[in-house]
């Protein structure tokens, strides 16, 4: 094979790219306008032909808070990772913010209302807490807080349903927290519990996720984070919803004097 010399004009189109290489690397503007360019390019060349306007800079210039289905369908493949990373980013603030604000609450009126807000900002529509004391009588030493649905909330006082709900038998098998759509992997269920998850959706109550805990020899409880029927849990927040839950039982424990 003849291999050609290289001529003065290759040398100084090599000496012009490996400047521009340098100044590239070692400004992160560039960089990041580099990137910014090929992933707006990117959703061009994929979503124009077919009329979709999307914006990779509204998500990960701005600050949103995106999830994996918004991130696939905006960024190409450098923006997806970059946002990716912004998001997992996000998502961690988001966690340290819920939990400060629920380890700071002092009774339970501030619970309810710290949990109210972290089911909303984890893109759940209602939450569910209940810390149950075994060991002796003392009734002010549970707690149960909630802000289902009323309809909900009646059939399931006025029918003591607590003692047959296969979320809570689910919730002594697991040692982290489970979606509700995977209790049949957790615990048999009757037709009875079929019925019961189907009166709740009736109610407002659709799927959820619970964070389980338990004390041996001193208390059982659990917190669950559920959205409306007919939508889907926000799967990339149940790591946070797992952290939240678990500190949101602690501050259970402490309200009902058990723990300073």
């Amino acid at each position: 094979m003849t291999r050609l010399a290289p001529t003065k004009a290759h040398h100084i189109r090599i000496n012009v790219y490996a400047e521009t290489y340098h100044r590239w690397r070692n400004d992160p503007r560039l960089r990041r306008g580099a990137a910014k360019e090929r992933s707006h390019r990117a959703i061009q060349h994929l979503f124009q032909p077919l009329g979709i306007e999307h914006s990779c800079s509204a998500i990960v210039d701005e600050g949103k808070e995106p999830n994996s289905m918004t991130l696939g369908a905006t960024c190409g493949m450098a923006g997806w990772e970059r946002a990716l990373g912004r998001s997992m980013i996000m998502r961690l603030h988001l966690m340290e913010d819920l939990v400060s604000e629920i380890c700071s609450v002092d009774d339970e009126d501030e619970l309810h209302a710290a949990l109210m807000t972290a089911a909303r900002r984890m893109c759940f529509d209602h939450f569910a807490l209940v810390y149950d004391r075994r060991a002796g009588d003392e009734a002010e030493a549970n707690l149960l807080i909630h802000d289902y649905p009323d309809a909900w909330a009646n059939v399931y006082v006025d029918f003591d349903l607590g003692g047959a709900d296969p979320v809570r038998r689910a919730g002594e098998r697991s040692l982290v927290g489970f979606e509700w759509q995977h209790l049949p992997d957790l615990v048999p269920m009757t037709e009875g519990d079929r019925h019961m998850l189907a009166v709740g959706r009736e109610n407002g109550v659709g799927d959820g996720f619970t964070v389980p805990r338990h004390l041996p020899g001193e208390a059982s409880g659990s917190c669950s984070f559920a959205v409306r029927p007919n939508r889907e849990i926000p799967r990339e927040m149940l790591h946070v919803a797992e952290i939240v839950g678990a500190f949101a039982l602690a501050s259970a424990r402490r309200i009902v004097g058990v723990a300073p």
